[in-house]
């Protein structure tokens, strides 16, 4: 692996975070952008996405950090890209998502330990690039989009799924409507965090963070993020959530922003990605982040296959 310098960022004489970044040597066997990732049993799975034929994919690829390897897993049944993953009890639920037949509202399962897949009570409202989190055994799908080109327009749907009872809900709806937003639960919280609004084909990027409480069915607005956002991911590490890539007015971000709930405080890392990216795919295990994939201009001829692991000490 490719090392790049221990950076320390403090507030106040007080420790942040302390970051080394890495490129891993194992790029995705097929590199793609707008897949959804999810972790089981020290495992990361990069599921669906778009290749840089354009075309919506049901690739299911696992990488093992331990030994820096890719396996295949058994394809998803219903390719898709702007789609989500969440897991629970070892297993990853893929929701919504778009292809070439239009928006889906597939909710499809796949468990790794048998490697197979099966489809469980498909979502009341069919979207894509929208967000997803898990609290206490349930699934919560947040914003999104409905529609496509110019009839596409951000909406405020939040919809709770029972994984035990097969049954959906509604919750409270998001203040703000959006997609394409960065999302993370810390203390059984849900912090949606910048994305775009507004309708059309380009809407609006924001910095806005709304903190959702399932305990309590409410919203709440904190402080805003120094730097707006769409297509960026979000990855919780000691109780911190860091905000990594997306886009802003076309242009790829590589800059890394860090939430302390604890104070309500952002703060823009000096580190930032080897590589600039939006659409990409994020996950955690323990002190490391791993950012999958993406494109490096919003587009397809911008699709990379790269893989950077950041380490928090």
């Amino acid at each position: 692996m490719r090392q790049k310098k221990l950076l320390q960022q403090t507030i106040g004489g007080l420790i942040l975070a302390s970051l080394f970044l890495h490129g891993c040597e194992a790029p995705t066997p097929v590199p793609r952008m707008a897949s959804a990732c999810a972790l089981v049993d020290g495992k990361v799975y990069v599921i669906g996405g778009y290749a840089r034929n354009g075309e919506s994919t049901s690739v299911v690829e696992e990488f093992d950090p331990s030994t820096d390897q890719w396996a295949s897993g058994a394809s998803m049944p219903t390719p898709r890209g702007m789609t989500s993953a969440i897991t629970i009890d070892g297993r990853i639920y893929v929701l919504g998502g778009r292809n070439e037949s239009g928006i889906t509202d597939a909710v499809e399962v796949y468990d790794p330990a048998s490697n197979s897949w099966e489809k469980v009570t498909t979502m009341p409202q069919a979207r894509w690039n929208h967000m997803v989190a898990e609290v206490q055994g349930k699934i919560y799908v947040i914003g999104g989009i409905v529609g496509t080109g110019d009839n596409r327009r951000s909406i405020d749907t939040v919809e709770i799924y029972d994984p035990t009872e097969n049954t959906w809900k509604l919750g409270q709806s998001l203040p703000t409507s959006r997609q394409g937003a960065a999302i993370a639960v810390v203390q059984e919280k849900i912090y949606v965090i910048g994305g775009r609004k507004g309708a059309g084909a380009s809407g609006t990027v924001t910095n806005v963070v709304e903190v959702y409480d399932p305990s309590e069915d409410y919203w709440s607005s904190i402080q805003t993020m120094q730097e707006g956002r769409t297509g960026s991911q979000a990855a919780v590490v000691d109780g911190r959530i860091y905000v990594i890539g997306g886009a802003v007015e076309g242009e790829a971000k590589g800059s890394i922003e860090i939430y302390d709930p604890a104070t309500d405080i952002w703060v823009i890392m000096v580190l930032s990605l080897q590589e600039p990216r939006t659409g990409i795919c994020v996950a955690s295990l323990g002190s490391r982040i791993y950012v999958f994939g993406g494109s490096t201009n919003q587009s397809l001829e911008g699709i990379v296959g790269t893989v950077e692991e950041l380490t928090v000490k």
